[in-house]
């Protein structure tokens, strides 16, 4: 019951953010590769989002995070691998440092997830999309067999392993609607 209802507040907080969570990364350890052009400071062009890669052991990447909001400005840490799926390059997140504001006890109750990202341009410019939320919600409503999951309350949770996250991204890759574009991030 525990796990579940961290599922549940984990879930809801990516939700929020836009990005879709998965249980299981979108790689396999064959996928993975180095691209030396990730590794920089990268920023949006209002400056309110920065990130921060450098290279950690092997193809991890240790990515520092920062927004503003407001006043406020929010940090994350985590590992980030690039990989290729038919040809076609993404990035994965995992978080490996809690907030520290936070009590033990909130800690207990989450499970930390994978998010995808697709590179559309890296150079000057990082160009990422996402899996639009709204058009994946459509889709396993009306095909909840398309792809393993979840219902989270307004939201999914994707549990497939990765060998058929990477079919679905595969055979969803060109298709009108499934990706969103993100802010563009400039290389600082």
């Amino acid at each position: 019951m525990k796990s579940l209802r961290a599922v549940l507040v984990l879930s809801l907080l990516l939700l929020v953010a836009g990005c879709i969570p998965s249980v299981h990364p979108l790689y396999t350890g064959k996928d993975l590769l180095f691209e030396p052009a990730l590794v920089g400071t990268w920023a949006s062009k209002d400056g309110g989002e920065v990130w921060t890669v450098a290279r950690g052991a092997g193809d991890v990447y240790n990515l520092d995070s920062r927004e503003k909001d407001g006043n406020d400005v929010k940090t994350g840490k985590f590992e980030m691998r690039f990989f290729k799926v038919a040809g076609q390059g993404f990035v994965d997140f995992f978080p490996v440092e809690a907030d520290s504001k936070r009590t033990y006890f909130y800690e207990a109750h989450t499970l930390p997830v994978h998010t995808f990202l697709r590179v559309r341009e890296m150079g000057k410019v990082l160009k990422l999309e996402m899996l639009d939320p709204e058009w994946l919600k459509k889709l396993l409503k009306e095909n909840p067999d398309a792809l393993k999951h979840e219902v989270v309350r307004d939201g999914i949770l994707l549990t497939a392993q990765p060998t058929d996250l990477q079919a679905f991204v595969t055979k969803y890759a060109e298709v009108k609607g499934a990706w969103t574009a993100l802010e563009p991030l400039e290389k600082q």
